[in-house]
């Protein structure tokens, strides 16, 4: 048993020496595991064998370019690839090869070898290359991202990427990626991007705030009448210029006009009034006085509470307002001008406070004083009427765009009758100094005047 022992260890020895010996010589020729030439692996093969693999591989090699909306494939045969010196290159570096190793290398299989060849691309190649994705008619333009206004609100209209591309740039990052042996390149960095995209902190802030505004809901109620300033209304009011929303003031203005001053406006409108000048209710329209909604003031309130966005009921903004809403909304302190009379009352709290006889407008003369109810607008005392050249020294305007009001005409000896058909005024209703001082002692301004 001895001997056999003795016998059978030399010659494993001698023989694990010899393949290991003989494995040495082998990767004298051969490549080691893990060998790669230009990305080819040549484990295991000659020289002659690697090289003509490579030069069998090389022209399959190719470059993936991902593009937007597209892939395509570059050849190193579109670029004119080629390797310098592979023979030499390959030969040197088996002439370097650690190959007393190969034993551990068989075992453990973990190192890599690259050997690294000079390469070039035809610069004229790359020049000429053409892509359909290089192609500049069939490029899309980038646009921007933008704020638009539907029929129901705001809305951030997405960017396009397009496909406007820095050619020259992508074919760089091609040529680069082909010295790099690399397999595929994306080359988005190269596109023309839109400027503004929907994640635009801007844009994101006018649409909230769009969105704010049209939380808005005002009531306007007065008088038993309503109307609602709700979203539809507050849509019309604004518009998008720049990506920016706006407020438009002659929108605003037109909705007052078109839709409050016909609702709340009581200025011209036919009353039926209970005067001492009739035994009959009397039915006149016309004149200044009445409920005036302020166009400026609404303009303002409205735009202020779309600002803040608001739910709330409330009365509109009034120019001008009635004293009562007894009696056709003259309530019972006035004064009454009857140009058939020629007469004027002062009726304060109900009763006739002072009457008078006039002189009115001559009508032969066409100087009529214009009917309507009125409302004395100011008072003046000593007052120069320098259209006419005359000077008075009470004045009760009723009309200012007109000129027509109440005072004292001490030029005048007689009052009432028909004077005012052939010698009336120049439309102004005159009255004797001592009436004309009464009159003015016991009113205010803004107190009703009938004329009819």
């Amino acid at each position: 048993m001895v001997n056999r022992r003795k016998i059978i260890i030399p010659a494993v020895c001698i023989c694990t020496v010899g393949i290991y010996i003989a494995g040495m010589k082998h990767y004298e020729k051969v490549f080691l595991p893990g060998t790669k030439v230009a990305g080819i692996s040549v484990s295991g093969l000659s020289v002659e064998g690697a090289v003509n693999k490579v030069n069998a591989e090389l022209p399959k090699h190719a470059v993936l370019v991902k593009e937007r909306g597209r892939e395509e494939k570059v050849s190193a045969e579109d670029v004119g690839l080629q390797y310098e010196d592979i023979e030499q290159s390959v030969s040197d570096f088996l002439g370097q090869q650690d190959n007393k190793g190969w034993f551990l290398e068989l075992l453990l299989c973990n190192k890599k070898r690259e050997i690294y060849i000079n390469k070039n691309v035809d610069d004229e190649a790359i020049k000429n290359l053409n892509l359909a994705g290089f192609s500049t008619e069939a490029m899309i333009v980038p646009v921007d991202a933008y704020l638009t206004q539907t029929d129901s609100g705001f809305e951030i209209i997405p960017e396009v990427l397009g496909t406007t591309l820095d050619v020259e740039k992508a074919k760089s990052m091609i040529k680069e990626a082909f010295l790099a042996e690399k397999s595929e390149i994306d080359i988005e960095e190269c596109y023309e991007n839109p400027e503004i995209t929907s994640e635009d902190s801007g844009l994101k802030e006018q649409k909230s705030l769009g969105d704010k505004y049209l939380t808005t809901n005002i009531t306007i109620s007065d008088r038993g009448i309503e109307t609602t300033v709700g979203k539809t209304e507050i849509l019309s009011f604004l518009s998008v210029k720049d990506n920016k929303i706006e407020m438009n003031d002659t929108a605003i203005k037109k909705y007052v006009e078109k839709t409050l001053d016909p609702l709340f406006d009581t200025i011209e409108q036919e009353r039926t009034l209970i005067l001492p000048s009739s035994d009959t209710p009397v039915v006149i329209g016309g004149g200044n006085y009445g409920y005036l909604v302020s166009t400026a003031d609404e303009l303002e309130k409205i735009k202020e509470e779309i600002t803040d966005g608001v739910t709330e009921t409330r009365t509109p903004c009034y120019k001008r307002t009635e004293k009562s809403s007894d009696n056709g909304g003259i309530g019972n302190t006035y004064i009454d001008v009857s140009i058939e009379k020629q007469h004027v009352w002062l009726v304060k709290d109900g009763q006739v406070f002072f009457e008078t006889d006039t002189v009115t407008g001559s009508v032969t003369g066409g100087h009529a004083t214009p009917t309507g109810v009125y409302f004395v607008e100011f008072k003046r005392t000593e007052y120069e009427m320098k259209t006419y050249n005359a000077f008075v020294h009470y004045w009760m305007p009723i009309d200012t765009r007109t000129g027509v009001g109440l005072h004292d005409a001490t030029w005048r000896n007689k009052f009432g009758g028909d004077i005012y058909y052939s010698n009336g005024s120049h439309g102004c209703i005159n009255l004797p100094y001592e009436a004309a001082k009464t009159i003015f002692e016991n009113i205010s301004s803004g107190i009703p005047v009938i004329v009819h």
